[in-house]
């Protein structure tokens, strides 16, 4: 009888403490890999989002510099805020011919229309805000600058003066550092410039 319980022994105390402690590393170690790949696609999808964003912003500033009227008066700027007349597919319930400007406010870059009226051009303000309401195109920007080149072979400036030039500028250079990311310059050769 003492062989037959010999033989039928189950697990001494020290393997089922050596046996829990293998399988709590092993969970342990599931755990963490696991909390490593969620944090790892969060961060995946928050670089997405933010190269996404900075294609649309960029696709967007570049068409509509691009094709900015000619006319001097619907063309000013500074290193903060740039403002031009420019034909746009629908944007809301703006279309055709819109005043666009680009401005930093709080932590956003803020971009406003204005309705087109060839009969005020260079007499008054645009009417900001009259017929859309200003849109937040980048959030958390941390920095926004505008710089200015008068032809290929001048130097950038950071101040445009529809008074003090007969065309509006040859290119435009713009600067958006948000998210604690610097994006690419959006420089855009303006097509309607006669500036050579």
């Amino acid at each position: 009888m003492y062989s037959r319980w010999k033989q039928q022994r189950g697990l001494t105390l020290v393997e089922v403490v050596v046996a829990t402690l293998i399988l709590s590393l092993i969970m342990l170690a599931t755990v963490t890999a696991m909390r490593t790949f969620g944090r790892t696609y969060d961060t995946l999808l928050q670089r997405t989002d933010q190269t996404a964003e900075m294609r649309e912003v960029s696709r967007f500033l570049r068409l509509a510099l691009r094709d900015a009227l000619g006319e001097p008066a619907t063309f000013s700027g500074d290193a903060t805020v740039v403002s031009w007349a420019t034909p746009l597919d629908r944007v809301g319930s703006a279309g055709g011919i819109q005043y666009l400007k680009l401005s930093h406010s709080g932590d956003g870059l803020m971009l406003s229309f204005a309705p087109f009226d060839p009969a005020q051009v260079g007499a008054e303000e645009p009417g900001w805000g009259l017929v859309v309401d200003d849109f937040v195109l980048v959030d958390e920007l941390e920095r926004f600058a505008v710089a200015y080149r008068e032809t290929p072979f001048t130097d950038w400036i950071d101040r445009w003066d529809p008074d003090a030039s007969p065309t509006i500028p040859w290119a435009v250079s713009v600067s958006i550092a948000a998210s604690g990311v610097q994006w690419p310059p959006i420089v855009v050769v303006l097509q309607s410039s006669t500036a050579l």
